[in-house]
């Protein structure tokens, strides 16, 4: 019999002539909005883990799962959950951290004995004045200050790890259009633990003087330091130099005049 599924549809109907029984693990695609009944009916499977895009669980969907222990759910905003869906619900409800409050109160979700706060890909927070996105459980990378492109400022040291809700988090990004038109920023250090520099990241920042790029940056993105003409000392801490998308990387005004500081080994 099958014993692993990997379920890609856009939208679910049914699994046709597969039969579930003998299924032990399950993948649900990141397209999937619908679960229906009896998607998972008396399978072996363990744990699930429901992507963000589902919205809809049908009643009966994991119902007779009885090895089933662990259900993670991405979606920030609790999907409807049908009746009948678990044969007990002594196990654990994994969720985004952030929404563990909206859970333990939505219909069927709150019947969970156990509901535990998780960090999820694309969830935003902020630490000294610095803002973050989550890129996985463990790692985030620096982003925009809000929406409405709110602008960074000053001297800004970006940290090798940020904690937040007692949770550490490496830092391995700029992300794109991070510091795009902080016209008032002045110097910025980026991490060792940075290993990427998104495209337009510094984009337009006419005031940057002093850039000390970290040790683990491997690649810069197109247009990252565009129009930052006022740059005069750009260090970069790589033994290896960082791999640049294109000439434009830096403008021309900053490449004839920023003294580059590298490892001596280096030059």
């Amino acid at each position: 019999g099958v014993k692993w599924l990997e379920w890609n549809a856009l939208n679910c109907s049914s699994l046709g002539g597969i039969s579930s029984a003998n299924i032990e693990q399950v993948t649900i695609g990141d397209g999937v909005t619908i679960l229906p009944s009896y998607f998972m009916d008396g399978s072996k499977i363990t744990e699930v883990t429901i992507p963000a895009s589902v919205n809809y669980i049908s009643g009966y969907a994991f119902s007779g799962c009885s090895y089933l222990r662990t259900v993670t759910c991405l979606a920030t905003e609790p999907p409807y959950l049908g009746p009948y869906n678990f044969s007990t619900f002594s196990r654990t409800l994994r969720v985004p951290i952030t929404a563990v409050d909206d859970y333990s109160t939505a219909e069927n979700w709150s019947k969970f004995t156990t509901i535990e706060g998780i960090f999820v890909p694309g969830m935003r927070f902020e630490v000294d004045g610095i803002y973050y996105e989550t890129t996985s459980e463990n790692t985030v990378k620096v982003t925009y200050r809000d929406e409405n492109y709110n602008t960074y400022s000053d001297n800004v040291v970006i940290p090798d790890s940020v904690s937040f809700m007692e949770h550490s988090f490496d830092v391995t990004a700029i992300g794109e259009h991070a510091f795009d038109d902080s016209d008032m920023l002045e110097s910025v250090k980026i991490p060792n633990s940075g290993t990427t520099i998104g495209m337009q990241a510094f984009q337009g920042c006419t005031s940057l003087r002093s850039l000390e790029i970290g040790s683990g940056v491997d690649s810069i993105a197109a247009q990252a330091f565009n129009y930052c003409n006022a740059l005069a000392s750009v260090k970069c801490m790589g033994m290896v130099p960082p791999k640049m998308a294109n000439v434009n990387v830096f403008s021309n005004k900053a490449y004839s005049q920023a003294v580059l500081s590298v490892p001596l080994t280096a030059i």
